[in-house]
């Protein structure tokens, strides 16, 4: 999962100008570590105007540039990023067979789509399901203008699902479908998805689905970011919320003419019962959700 890790806590760029020795060493290290796939242990030097710390980072790239010249010296920078120093029993995995991999379902009435993104198997099971395997990209999840709705594009290879067979058996019944969308690690050696390290990237309905000869594309919408509550038509205030004196939510019977809508008068008028406010808050207040 350091391998995945998208947002450092802290990241350094170190540049660097070795000669031919210390070039190799250098290089070796990166093999080594495989590029970004293995942590390790590095000490931000007071000498090289650090604090003397040890974090746990990583390369932040699989490619190592530099510049050198006709005697072997290099001039080069590398990125690096700290991740957590959680111990990964898949560590000591080569990198090349641990494949990070996408999982889409769609959920029909009559029988969901599931598709595994990949160019090699026909299909997986996991978690008691049958999964196709098909090319699947996505892009950025993005917001419409007025922010009600969050989406994410979806493209998936057409010839190997038929999903154009689907909608002309069925009818549309992709738009407006639930689906999800979840990163999986697949092992290619047993061709397993490693329990306990699938996490749901993207949840929501289907919409703008397309297609043509060989792709199919559709919107994951979630509407409102992922929220669908109902809300009261009333504002939360020390005030009372009752709009007119006297009504059938007031419930006031007595003879004053006059409430000045604060919890002190409705106690004089003896209707502190039915006070439609909240006295103790403040008299102004934001909530930022």
């Amino acid at each position: 999962m350091k391998v995945w890790w998208d947002r450092p806590k802290k990241s350094w760029t170190l540049k660097f100008d070795k000669d031919p020795i210390a070039r190799k060493k250098l290089e070796d290290f990166f093999i080594a570590k495989r590029g970004r796939f293995r942590s390790f242990d590095w000490v931000w030097e007071k000498s090289r105007g650090g604090d003397g710390k040890t974090y746990h980072v990583r390369f932040d790239s699989d490619s190592l540039r530099m510049d050198i010249d006709y005697l072997g010296y290099a001039t080069l920078q590398v990125q690096l990023v700290e991740v957590f120093p959680t111990a990964n029993p898949y560590l000591e995995v080569e990198k090349d067979e641990i494949i990070p991999r996408k999982l889409l379902e769609i959920e029909l009435e009559d029988g969901s789509v599931r598709i595994l993104d990949n160019e090699t198997l026909d299909n997986l099971r996991y978690d008691g399901k049958e999964y196709l395997g098909a090319p699947l990209s996505h892009g950025e999840i993005t917001k419409d203008d007025n922010s009600s709705v969050s989406k994410l594009n979806i493209g998936v290879s057409n010839v190997a699902l038929g999903i154009s067979g689907i909608v002309g058996a069925r009818g549309d019944v992709i738009t407006n479908a639930p689906a999800l969308l979840t990163l999986v690690f697949l092992d290619v050696n047993t061709n397993n998805l490693i329990p306990g390290m699938e996490q749901i990237l993207y949840a929501g309905k289907c919409n703008n689905l397309k297609l043509d000869y060989e792709n199919a594309s559709m919107d994951i919408e979630t509407p409102l970011g992922g929220y669908e509550k109902q809300c009261p038509v009333m504002k939360y205030r020390a005030g009372c919320q009752v709009r007119r004196f006297k009504d059938c939510r007031c419930g006031y019977t007595g003879e004053e003419t006059s409430c000045d809508r604060t919890f002190e008068r409705c106690k004089e008028l003896g209707n502190q019962a039915n006070f439609r406010g909240f006295p103790t808050m403040y008299e102004e207040l934001v909530i930022k959700v």
